[in-house]
């Protein structure tokens, strides 16, 4: 079976971004499968018109096996792993099993990919981690975590071309937080709406996903990507 330029592979459909960004992929023609490592979501992918993907993603071989079957052109990495709006006193654990899956997840996801000849990687990182500096900070910026620069770096070095969305603090639906709570925000239809034109706009490189309120720069994203901060998806 020989890759297919109209199907994507959505690791973590069911998320925050996920949730919204499938339906746009399907509304846009693509043939869409999503990932989830639980049974029960199953039913809701299917009503979003997305091939429900039952998997693990530390299960490496599975995934591989997975991924060799369906022959995607195009991956979307929006797997996280942390605790629903993010309450503080959960987010030690948080940042642990967020860095586990960024590290270990990340790699499963770039090798089964490579394995089943995808030709693009989009992946879900931040914007609100850079080095101190003056703003609005744009993409070519140091970051402050050496453990965020080693997953982007999986996905932009790999033999393939890979795509980094470096999102602000999510707010709006399934997100916990209804308005935004700090600078450097973004509201989930609208990081859902930049994964698509990711999708159909794109090519390798790093694009900051936040609102325009002076800390980073998005003159990139709204220019190469036409991205528009204040997309919502119409109920």
């Amino acid at each position: 079976m020989l890759v297919s330029e109209n199907k994507i592979f959505v690791a973590g459909a069911t998320g925050a971004v996920g949730r919204f960004l499938c339906p746009l992929l399907v509304n846009a023609g693509y043939r869409v499968y999503g990932m989830t490592r639980k049974q029960e979501k199953s039913e809701f992918l299917q009503s979003l018109d997305v091939e429900p993907v039952i998997a693990d993603v530390y299960d490496g071989a599975k995934l591989s096996e997975i991924m060799q079957q369906i022959k995607p052109s195009l991956v979307l990495h929006q797997l996280t792993d942390l605790p629903y709006g993010v309450p503080e006193k959960l987010m030690v654990q948080g940042r642990i099993d967020n860095e586990k899956i960024r590290d270990i997840g990340t790699r499963n996801l770039v090798i089964s990919s490579l394995e089943a000849g995808v030709e693009r990687i989009i992946a879900q990182s931040i914007c609100f981690m850079y080095d101190a500096g003056s703003k609005p900070i744009a993409e070519s910026s140091r970051l402050a975590s050496e453990n965020l620069q080693k997953f982007e770096n999986q996905i932009l070095s790999a033999d393939l071309e890979g795509t980094v969305l470096r999102y602000g603090v999510f707010y709006g639906p399934h997100t916990g937080v209804e308005v935004p709570v700090r600078k450097c925000s973004v509201h989930v239809h609208a990081a859902a709406y930049a994964g698509l034109l990711a999708v159909t706009r794109g090519k390798g490189g790093v694009f900051n996903i936040a609102e325009d309120d002076g800390e980073v720069s998005i003159k990139k994203a709204t220019e190469e990507l036409a991205w528009d901060p204040n997309f919502r998806v119409i109920p």
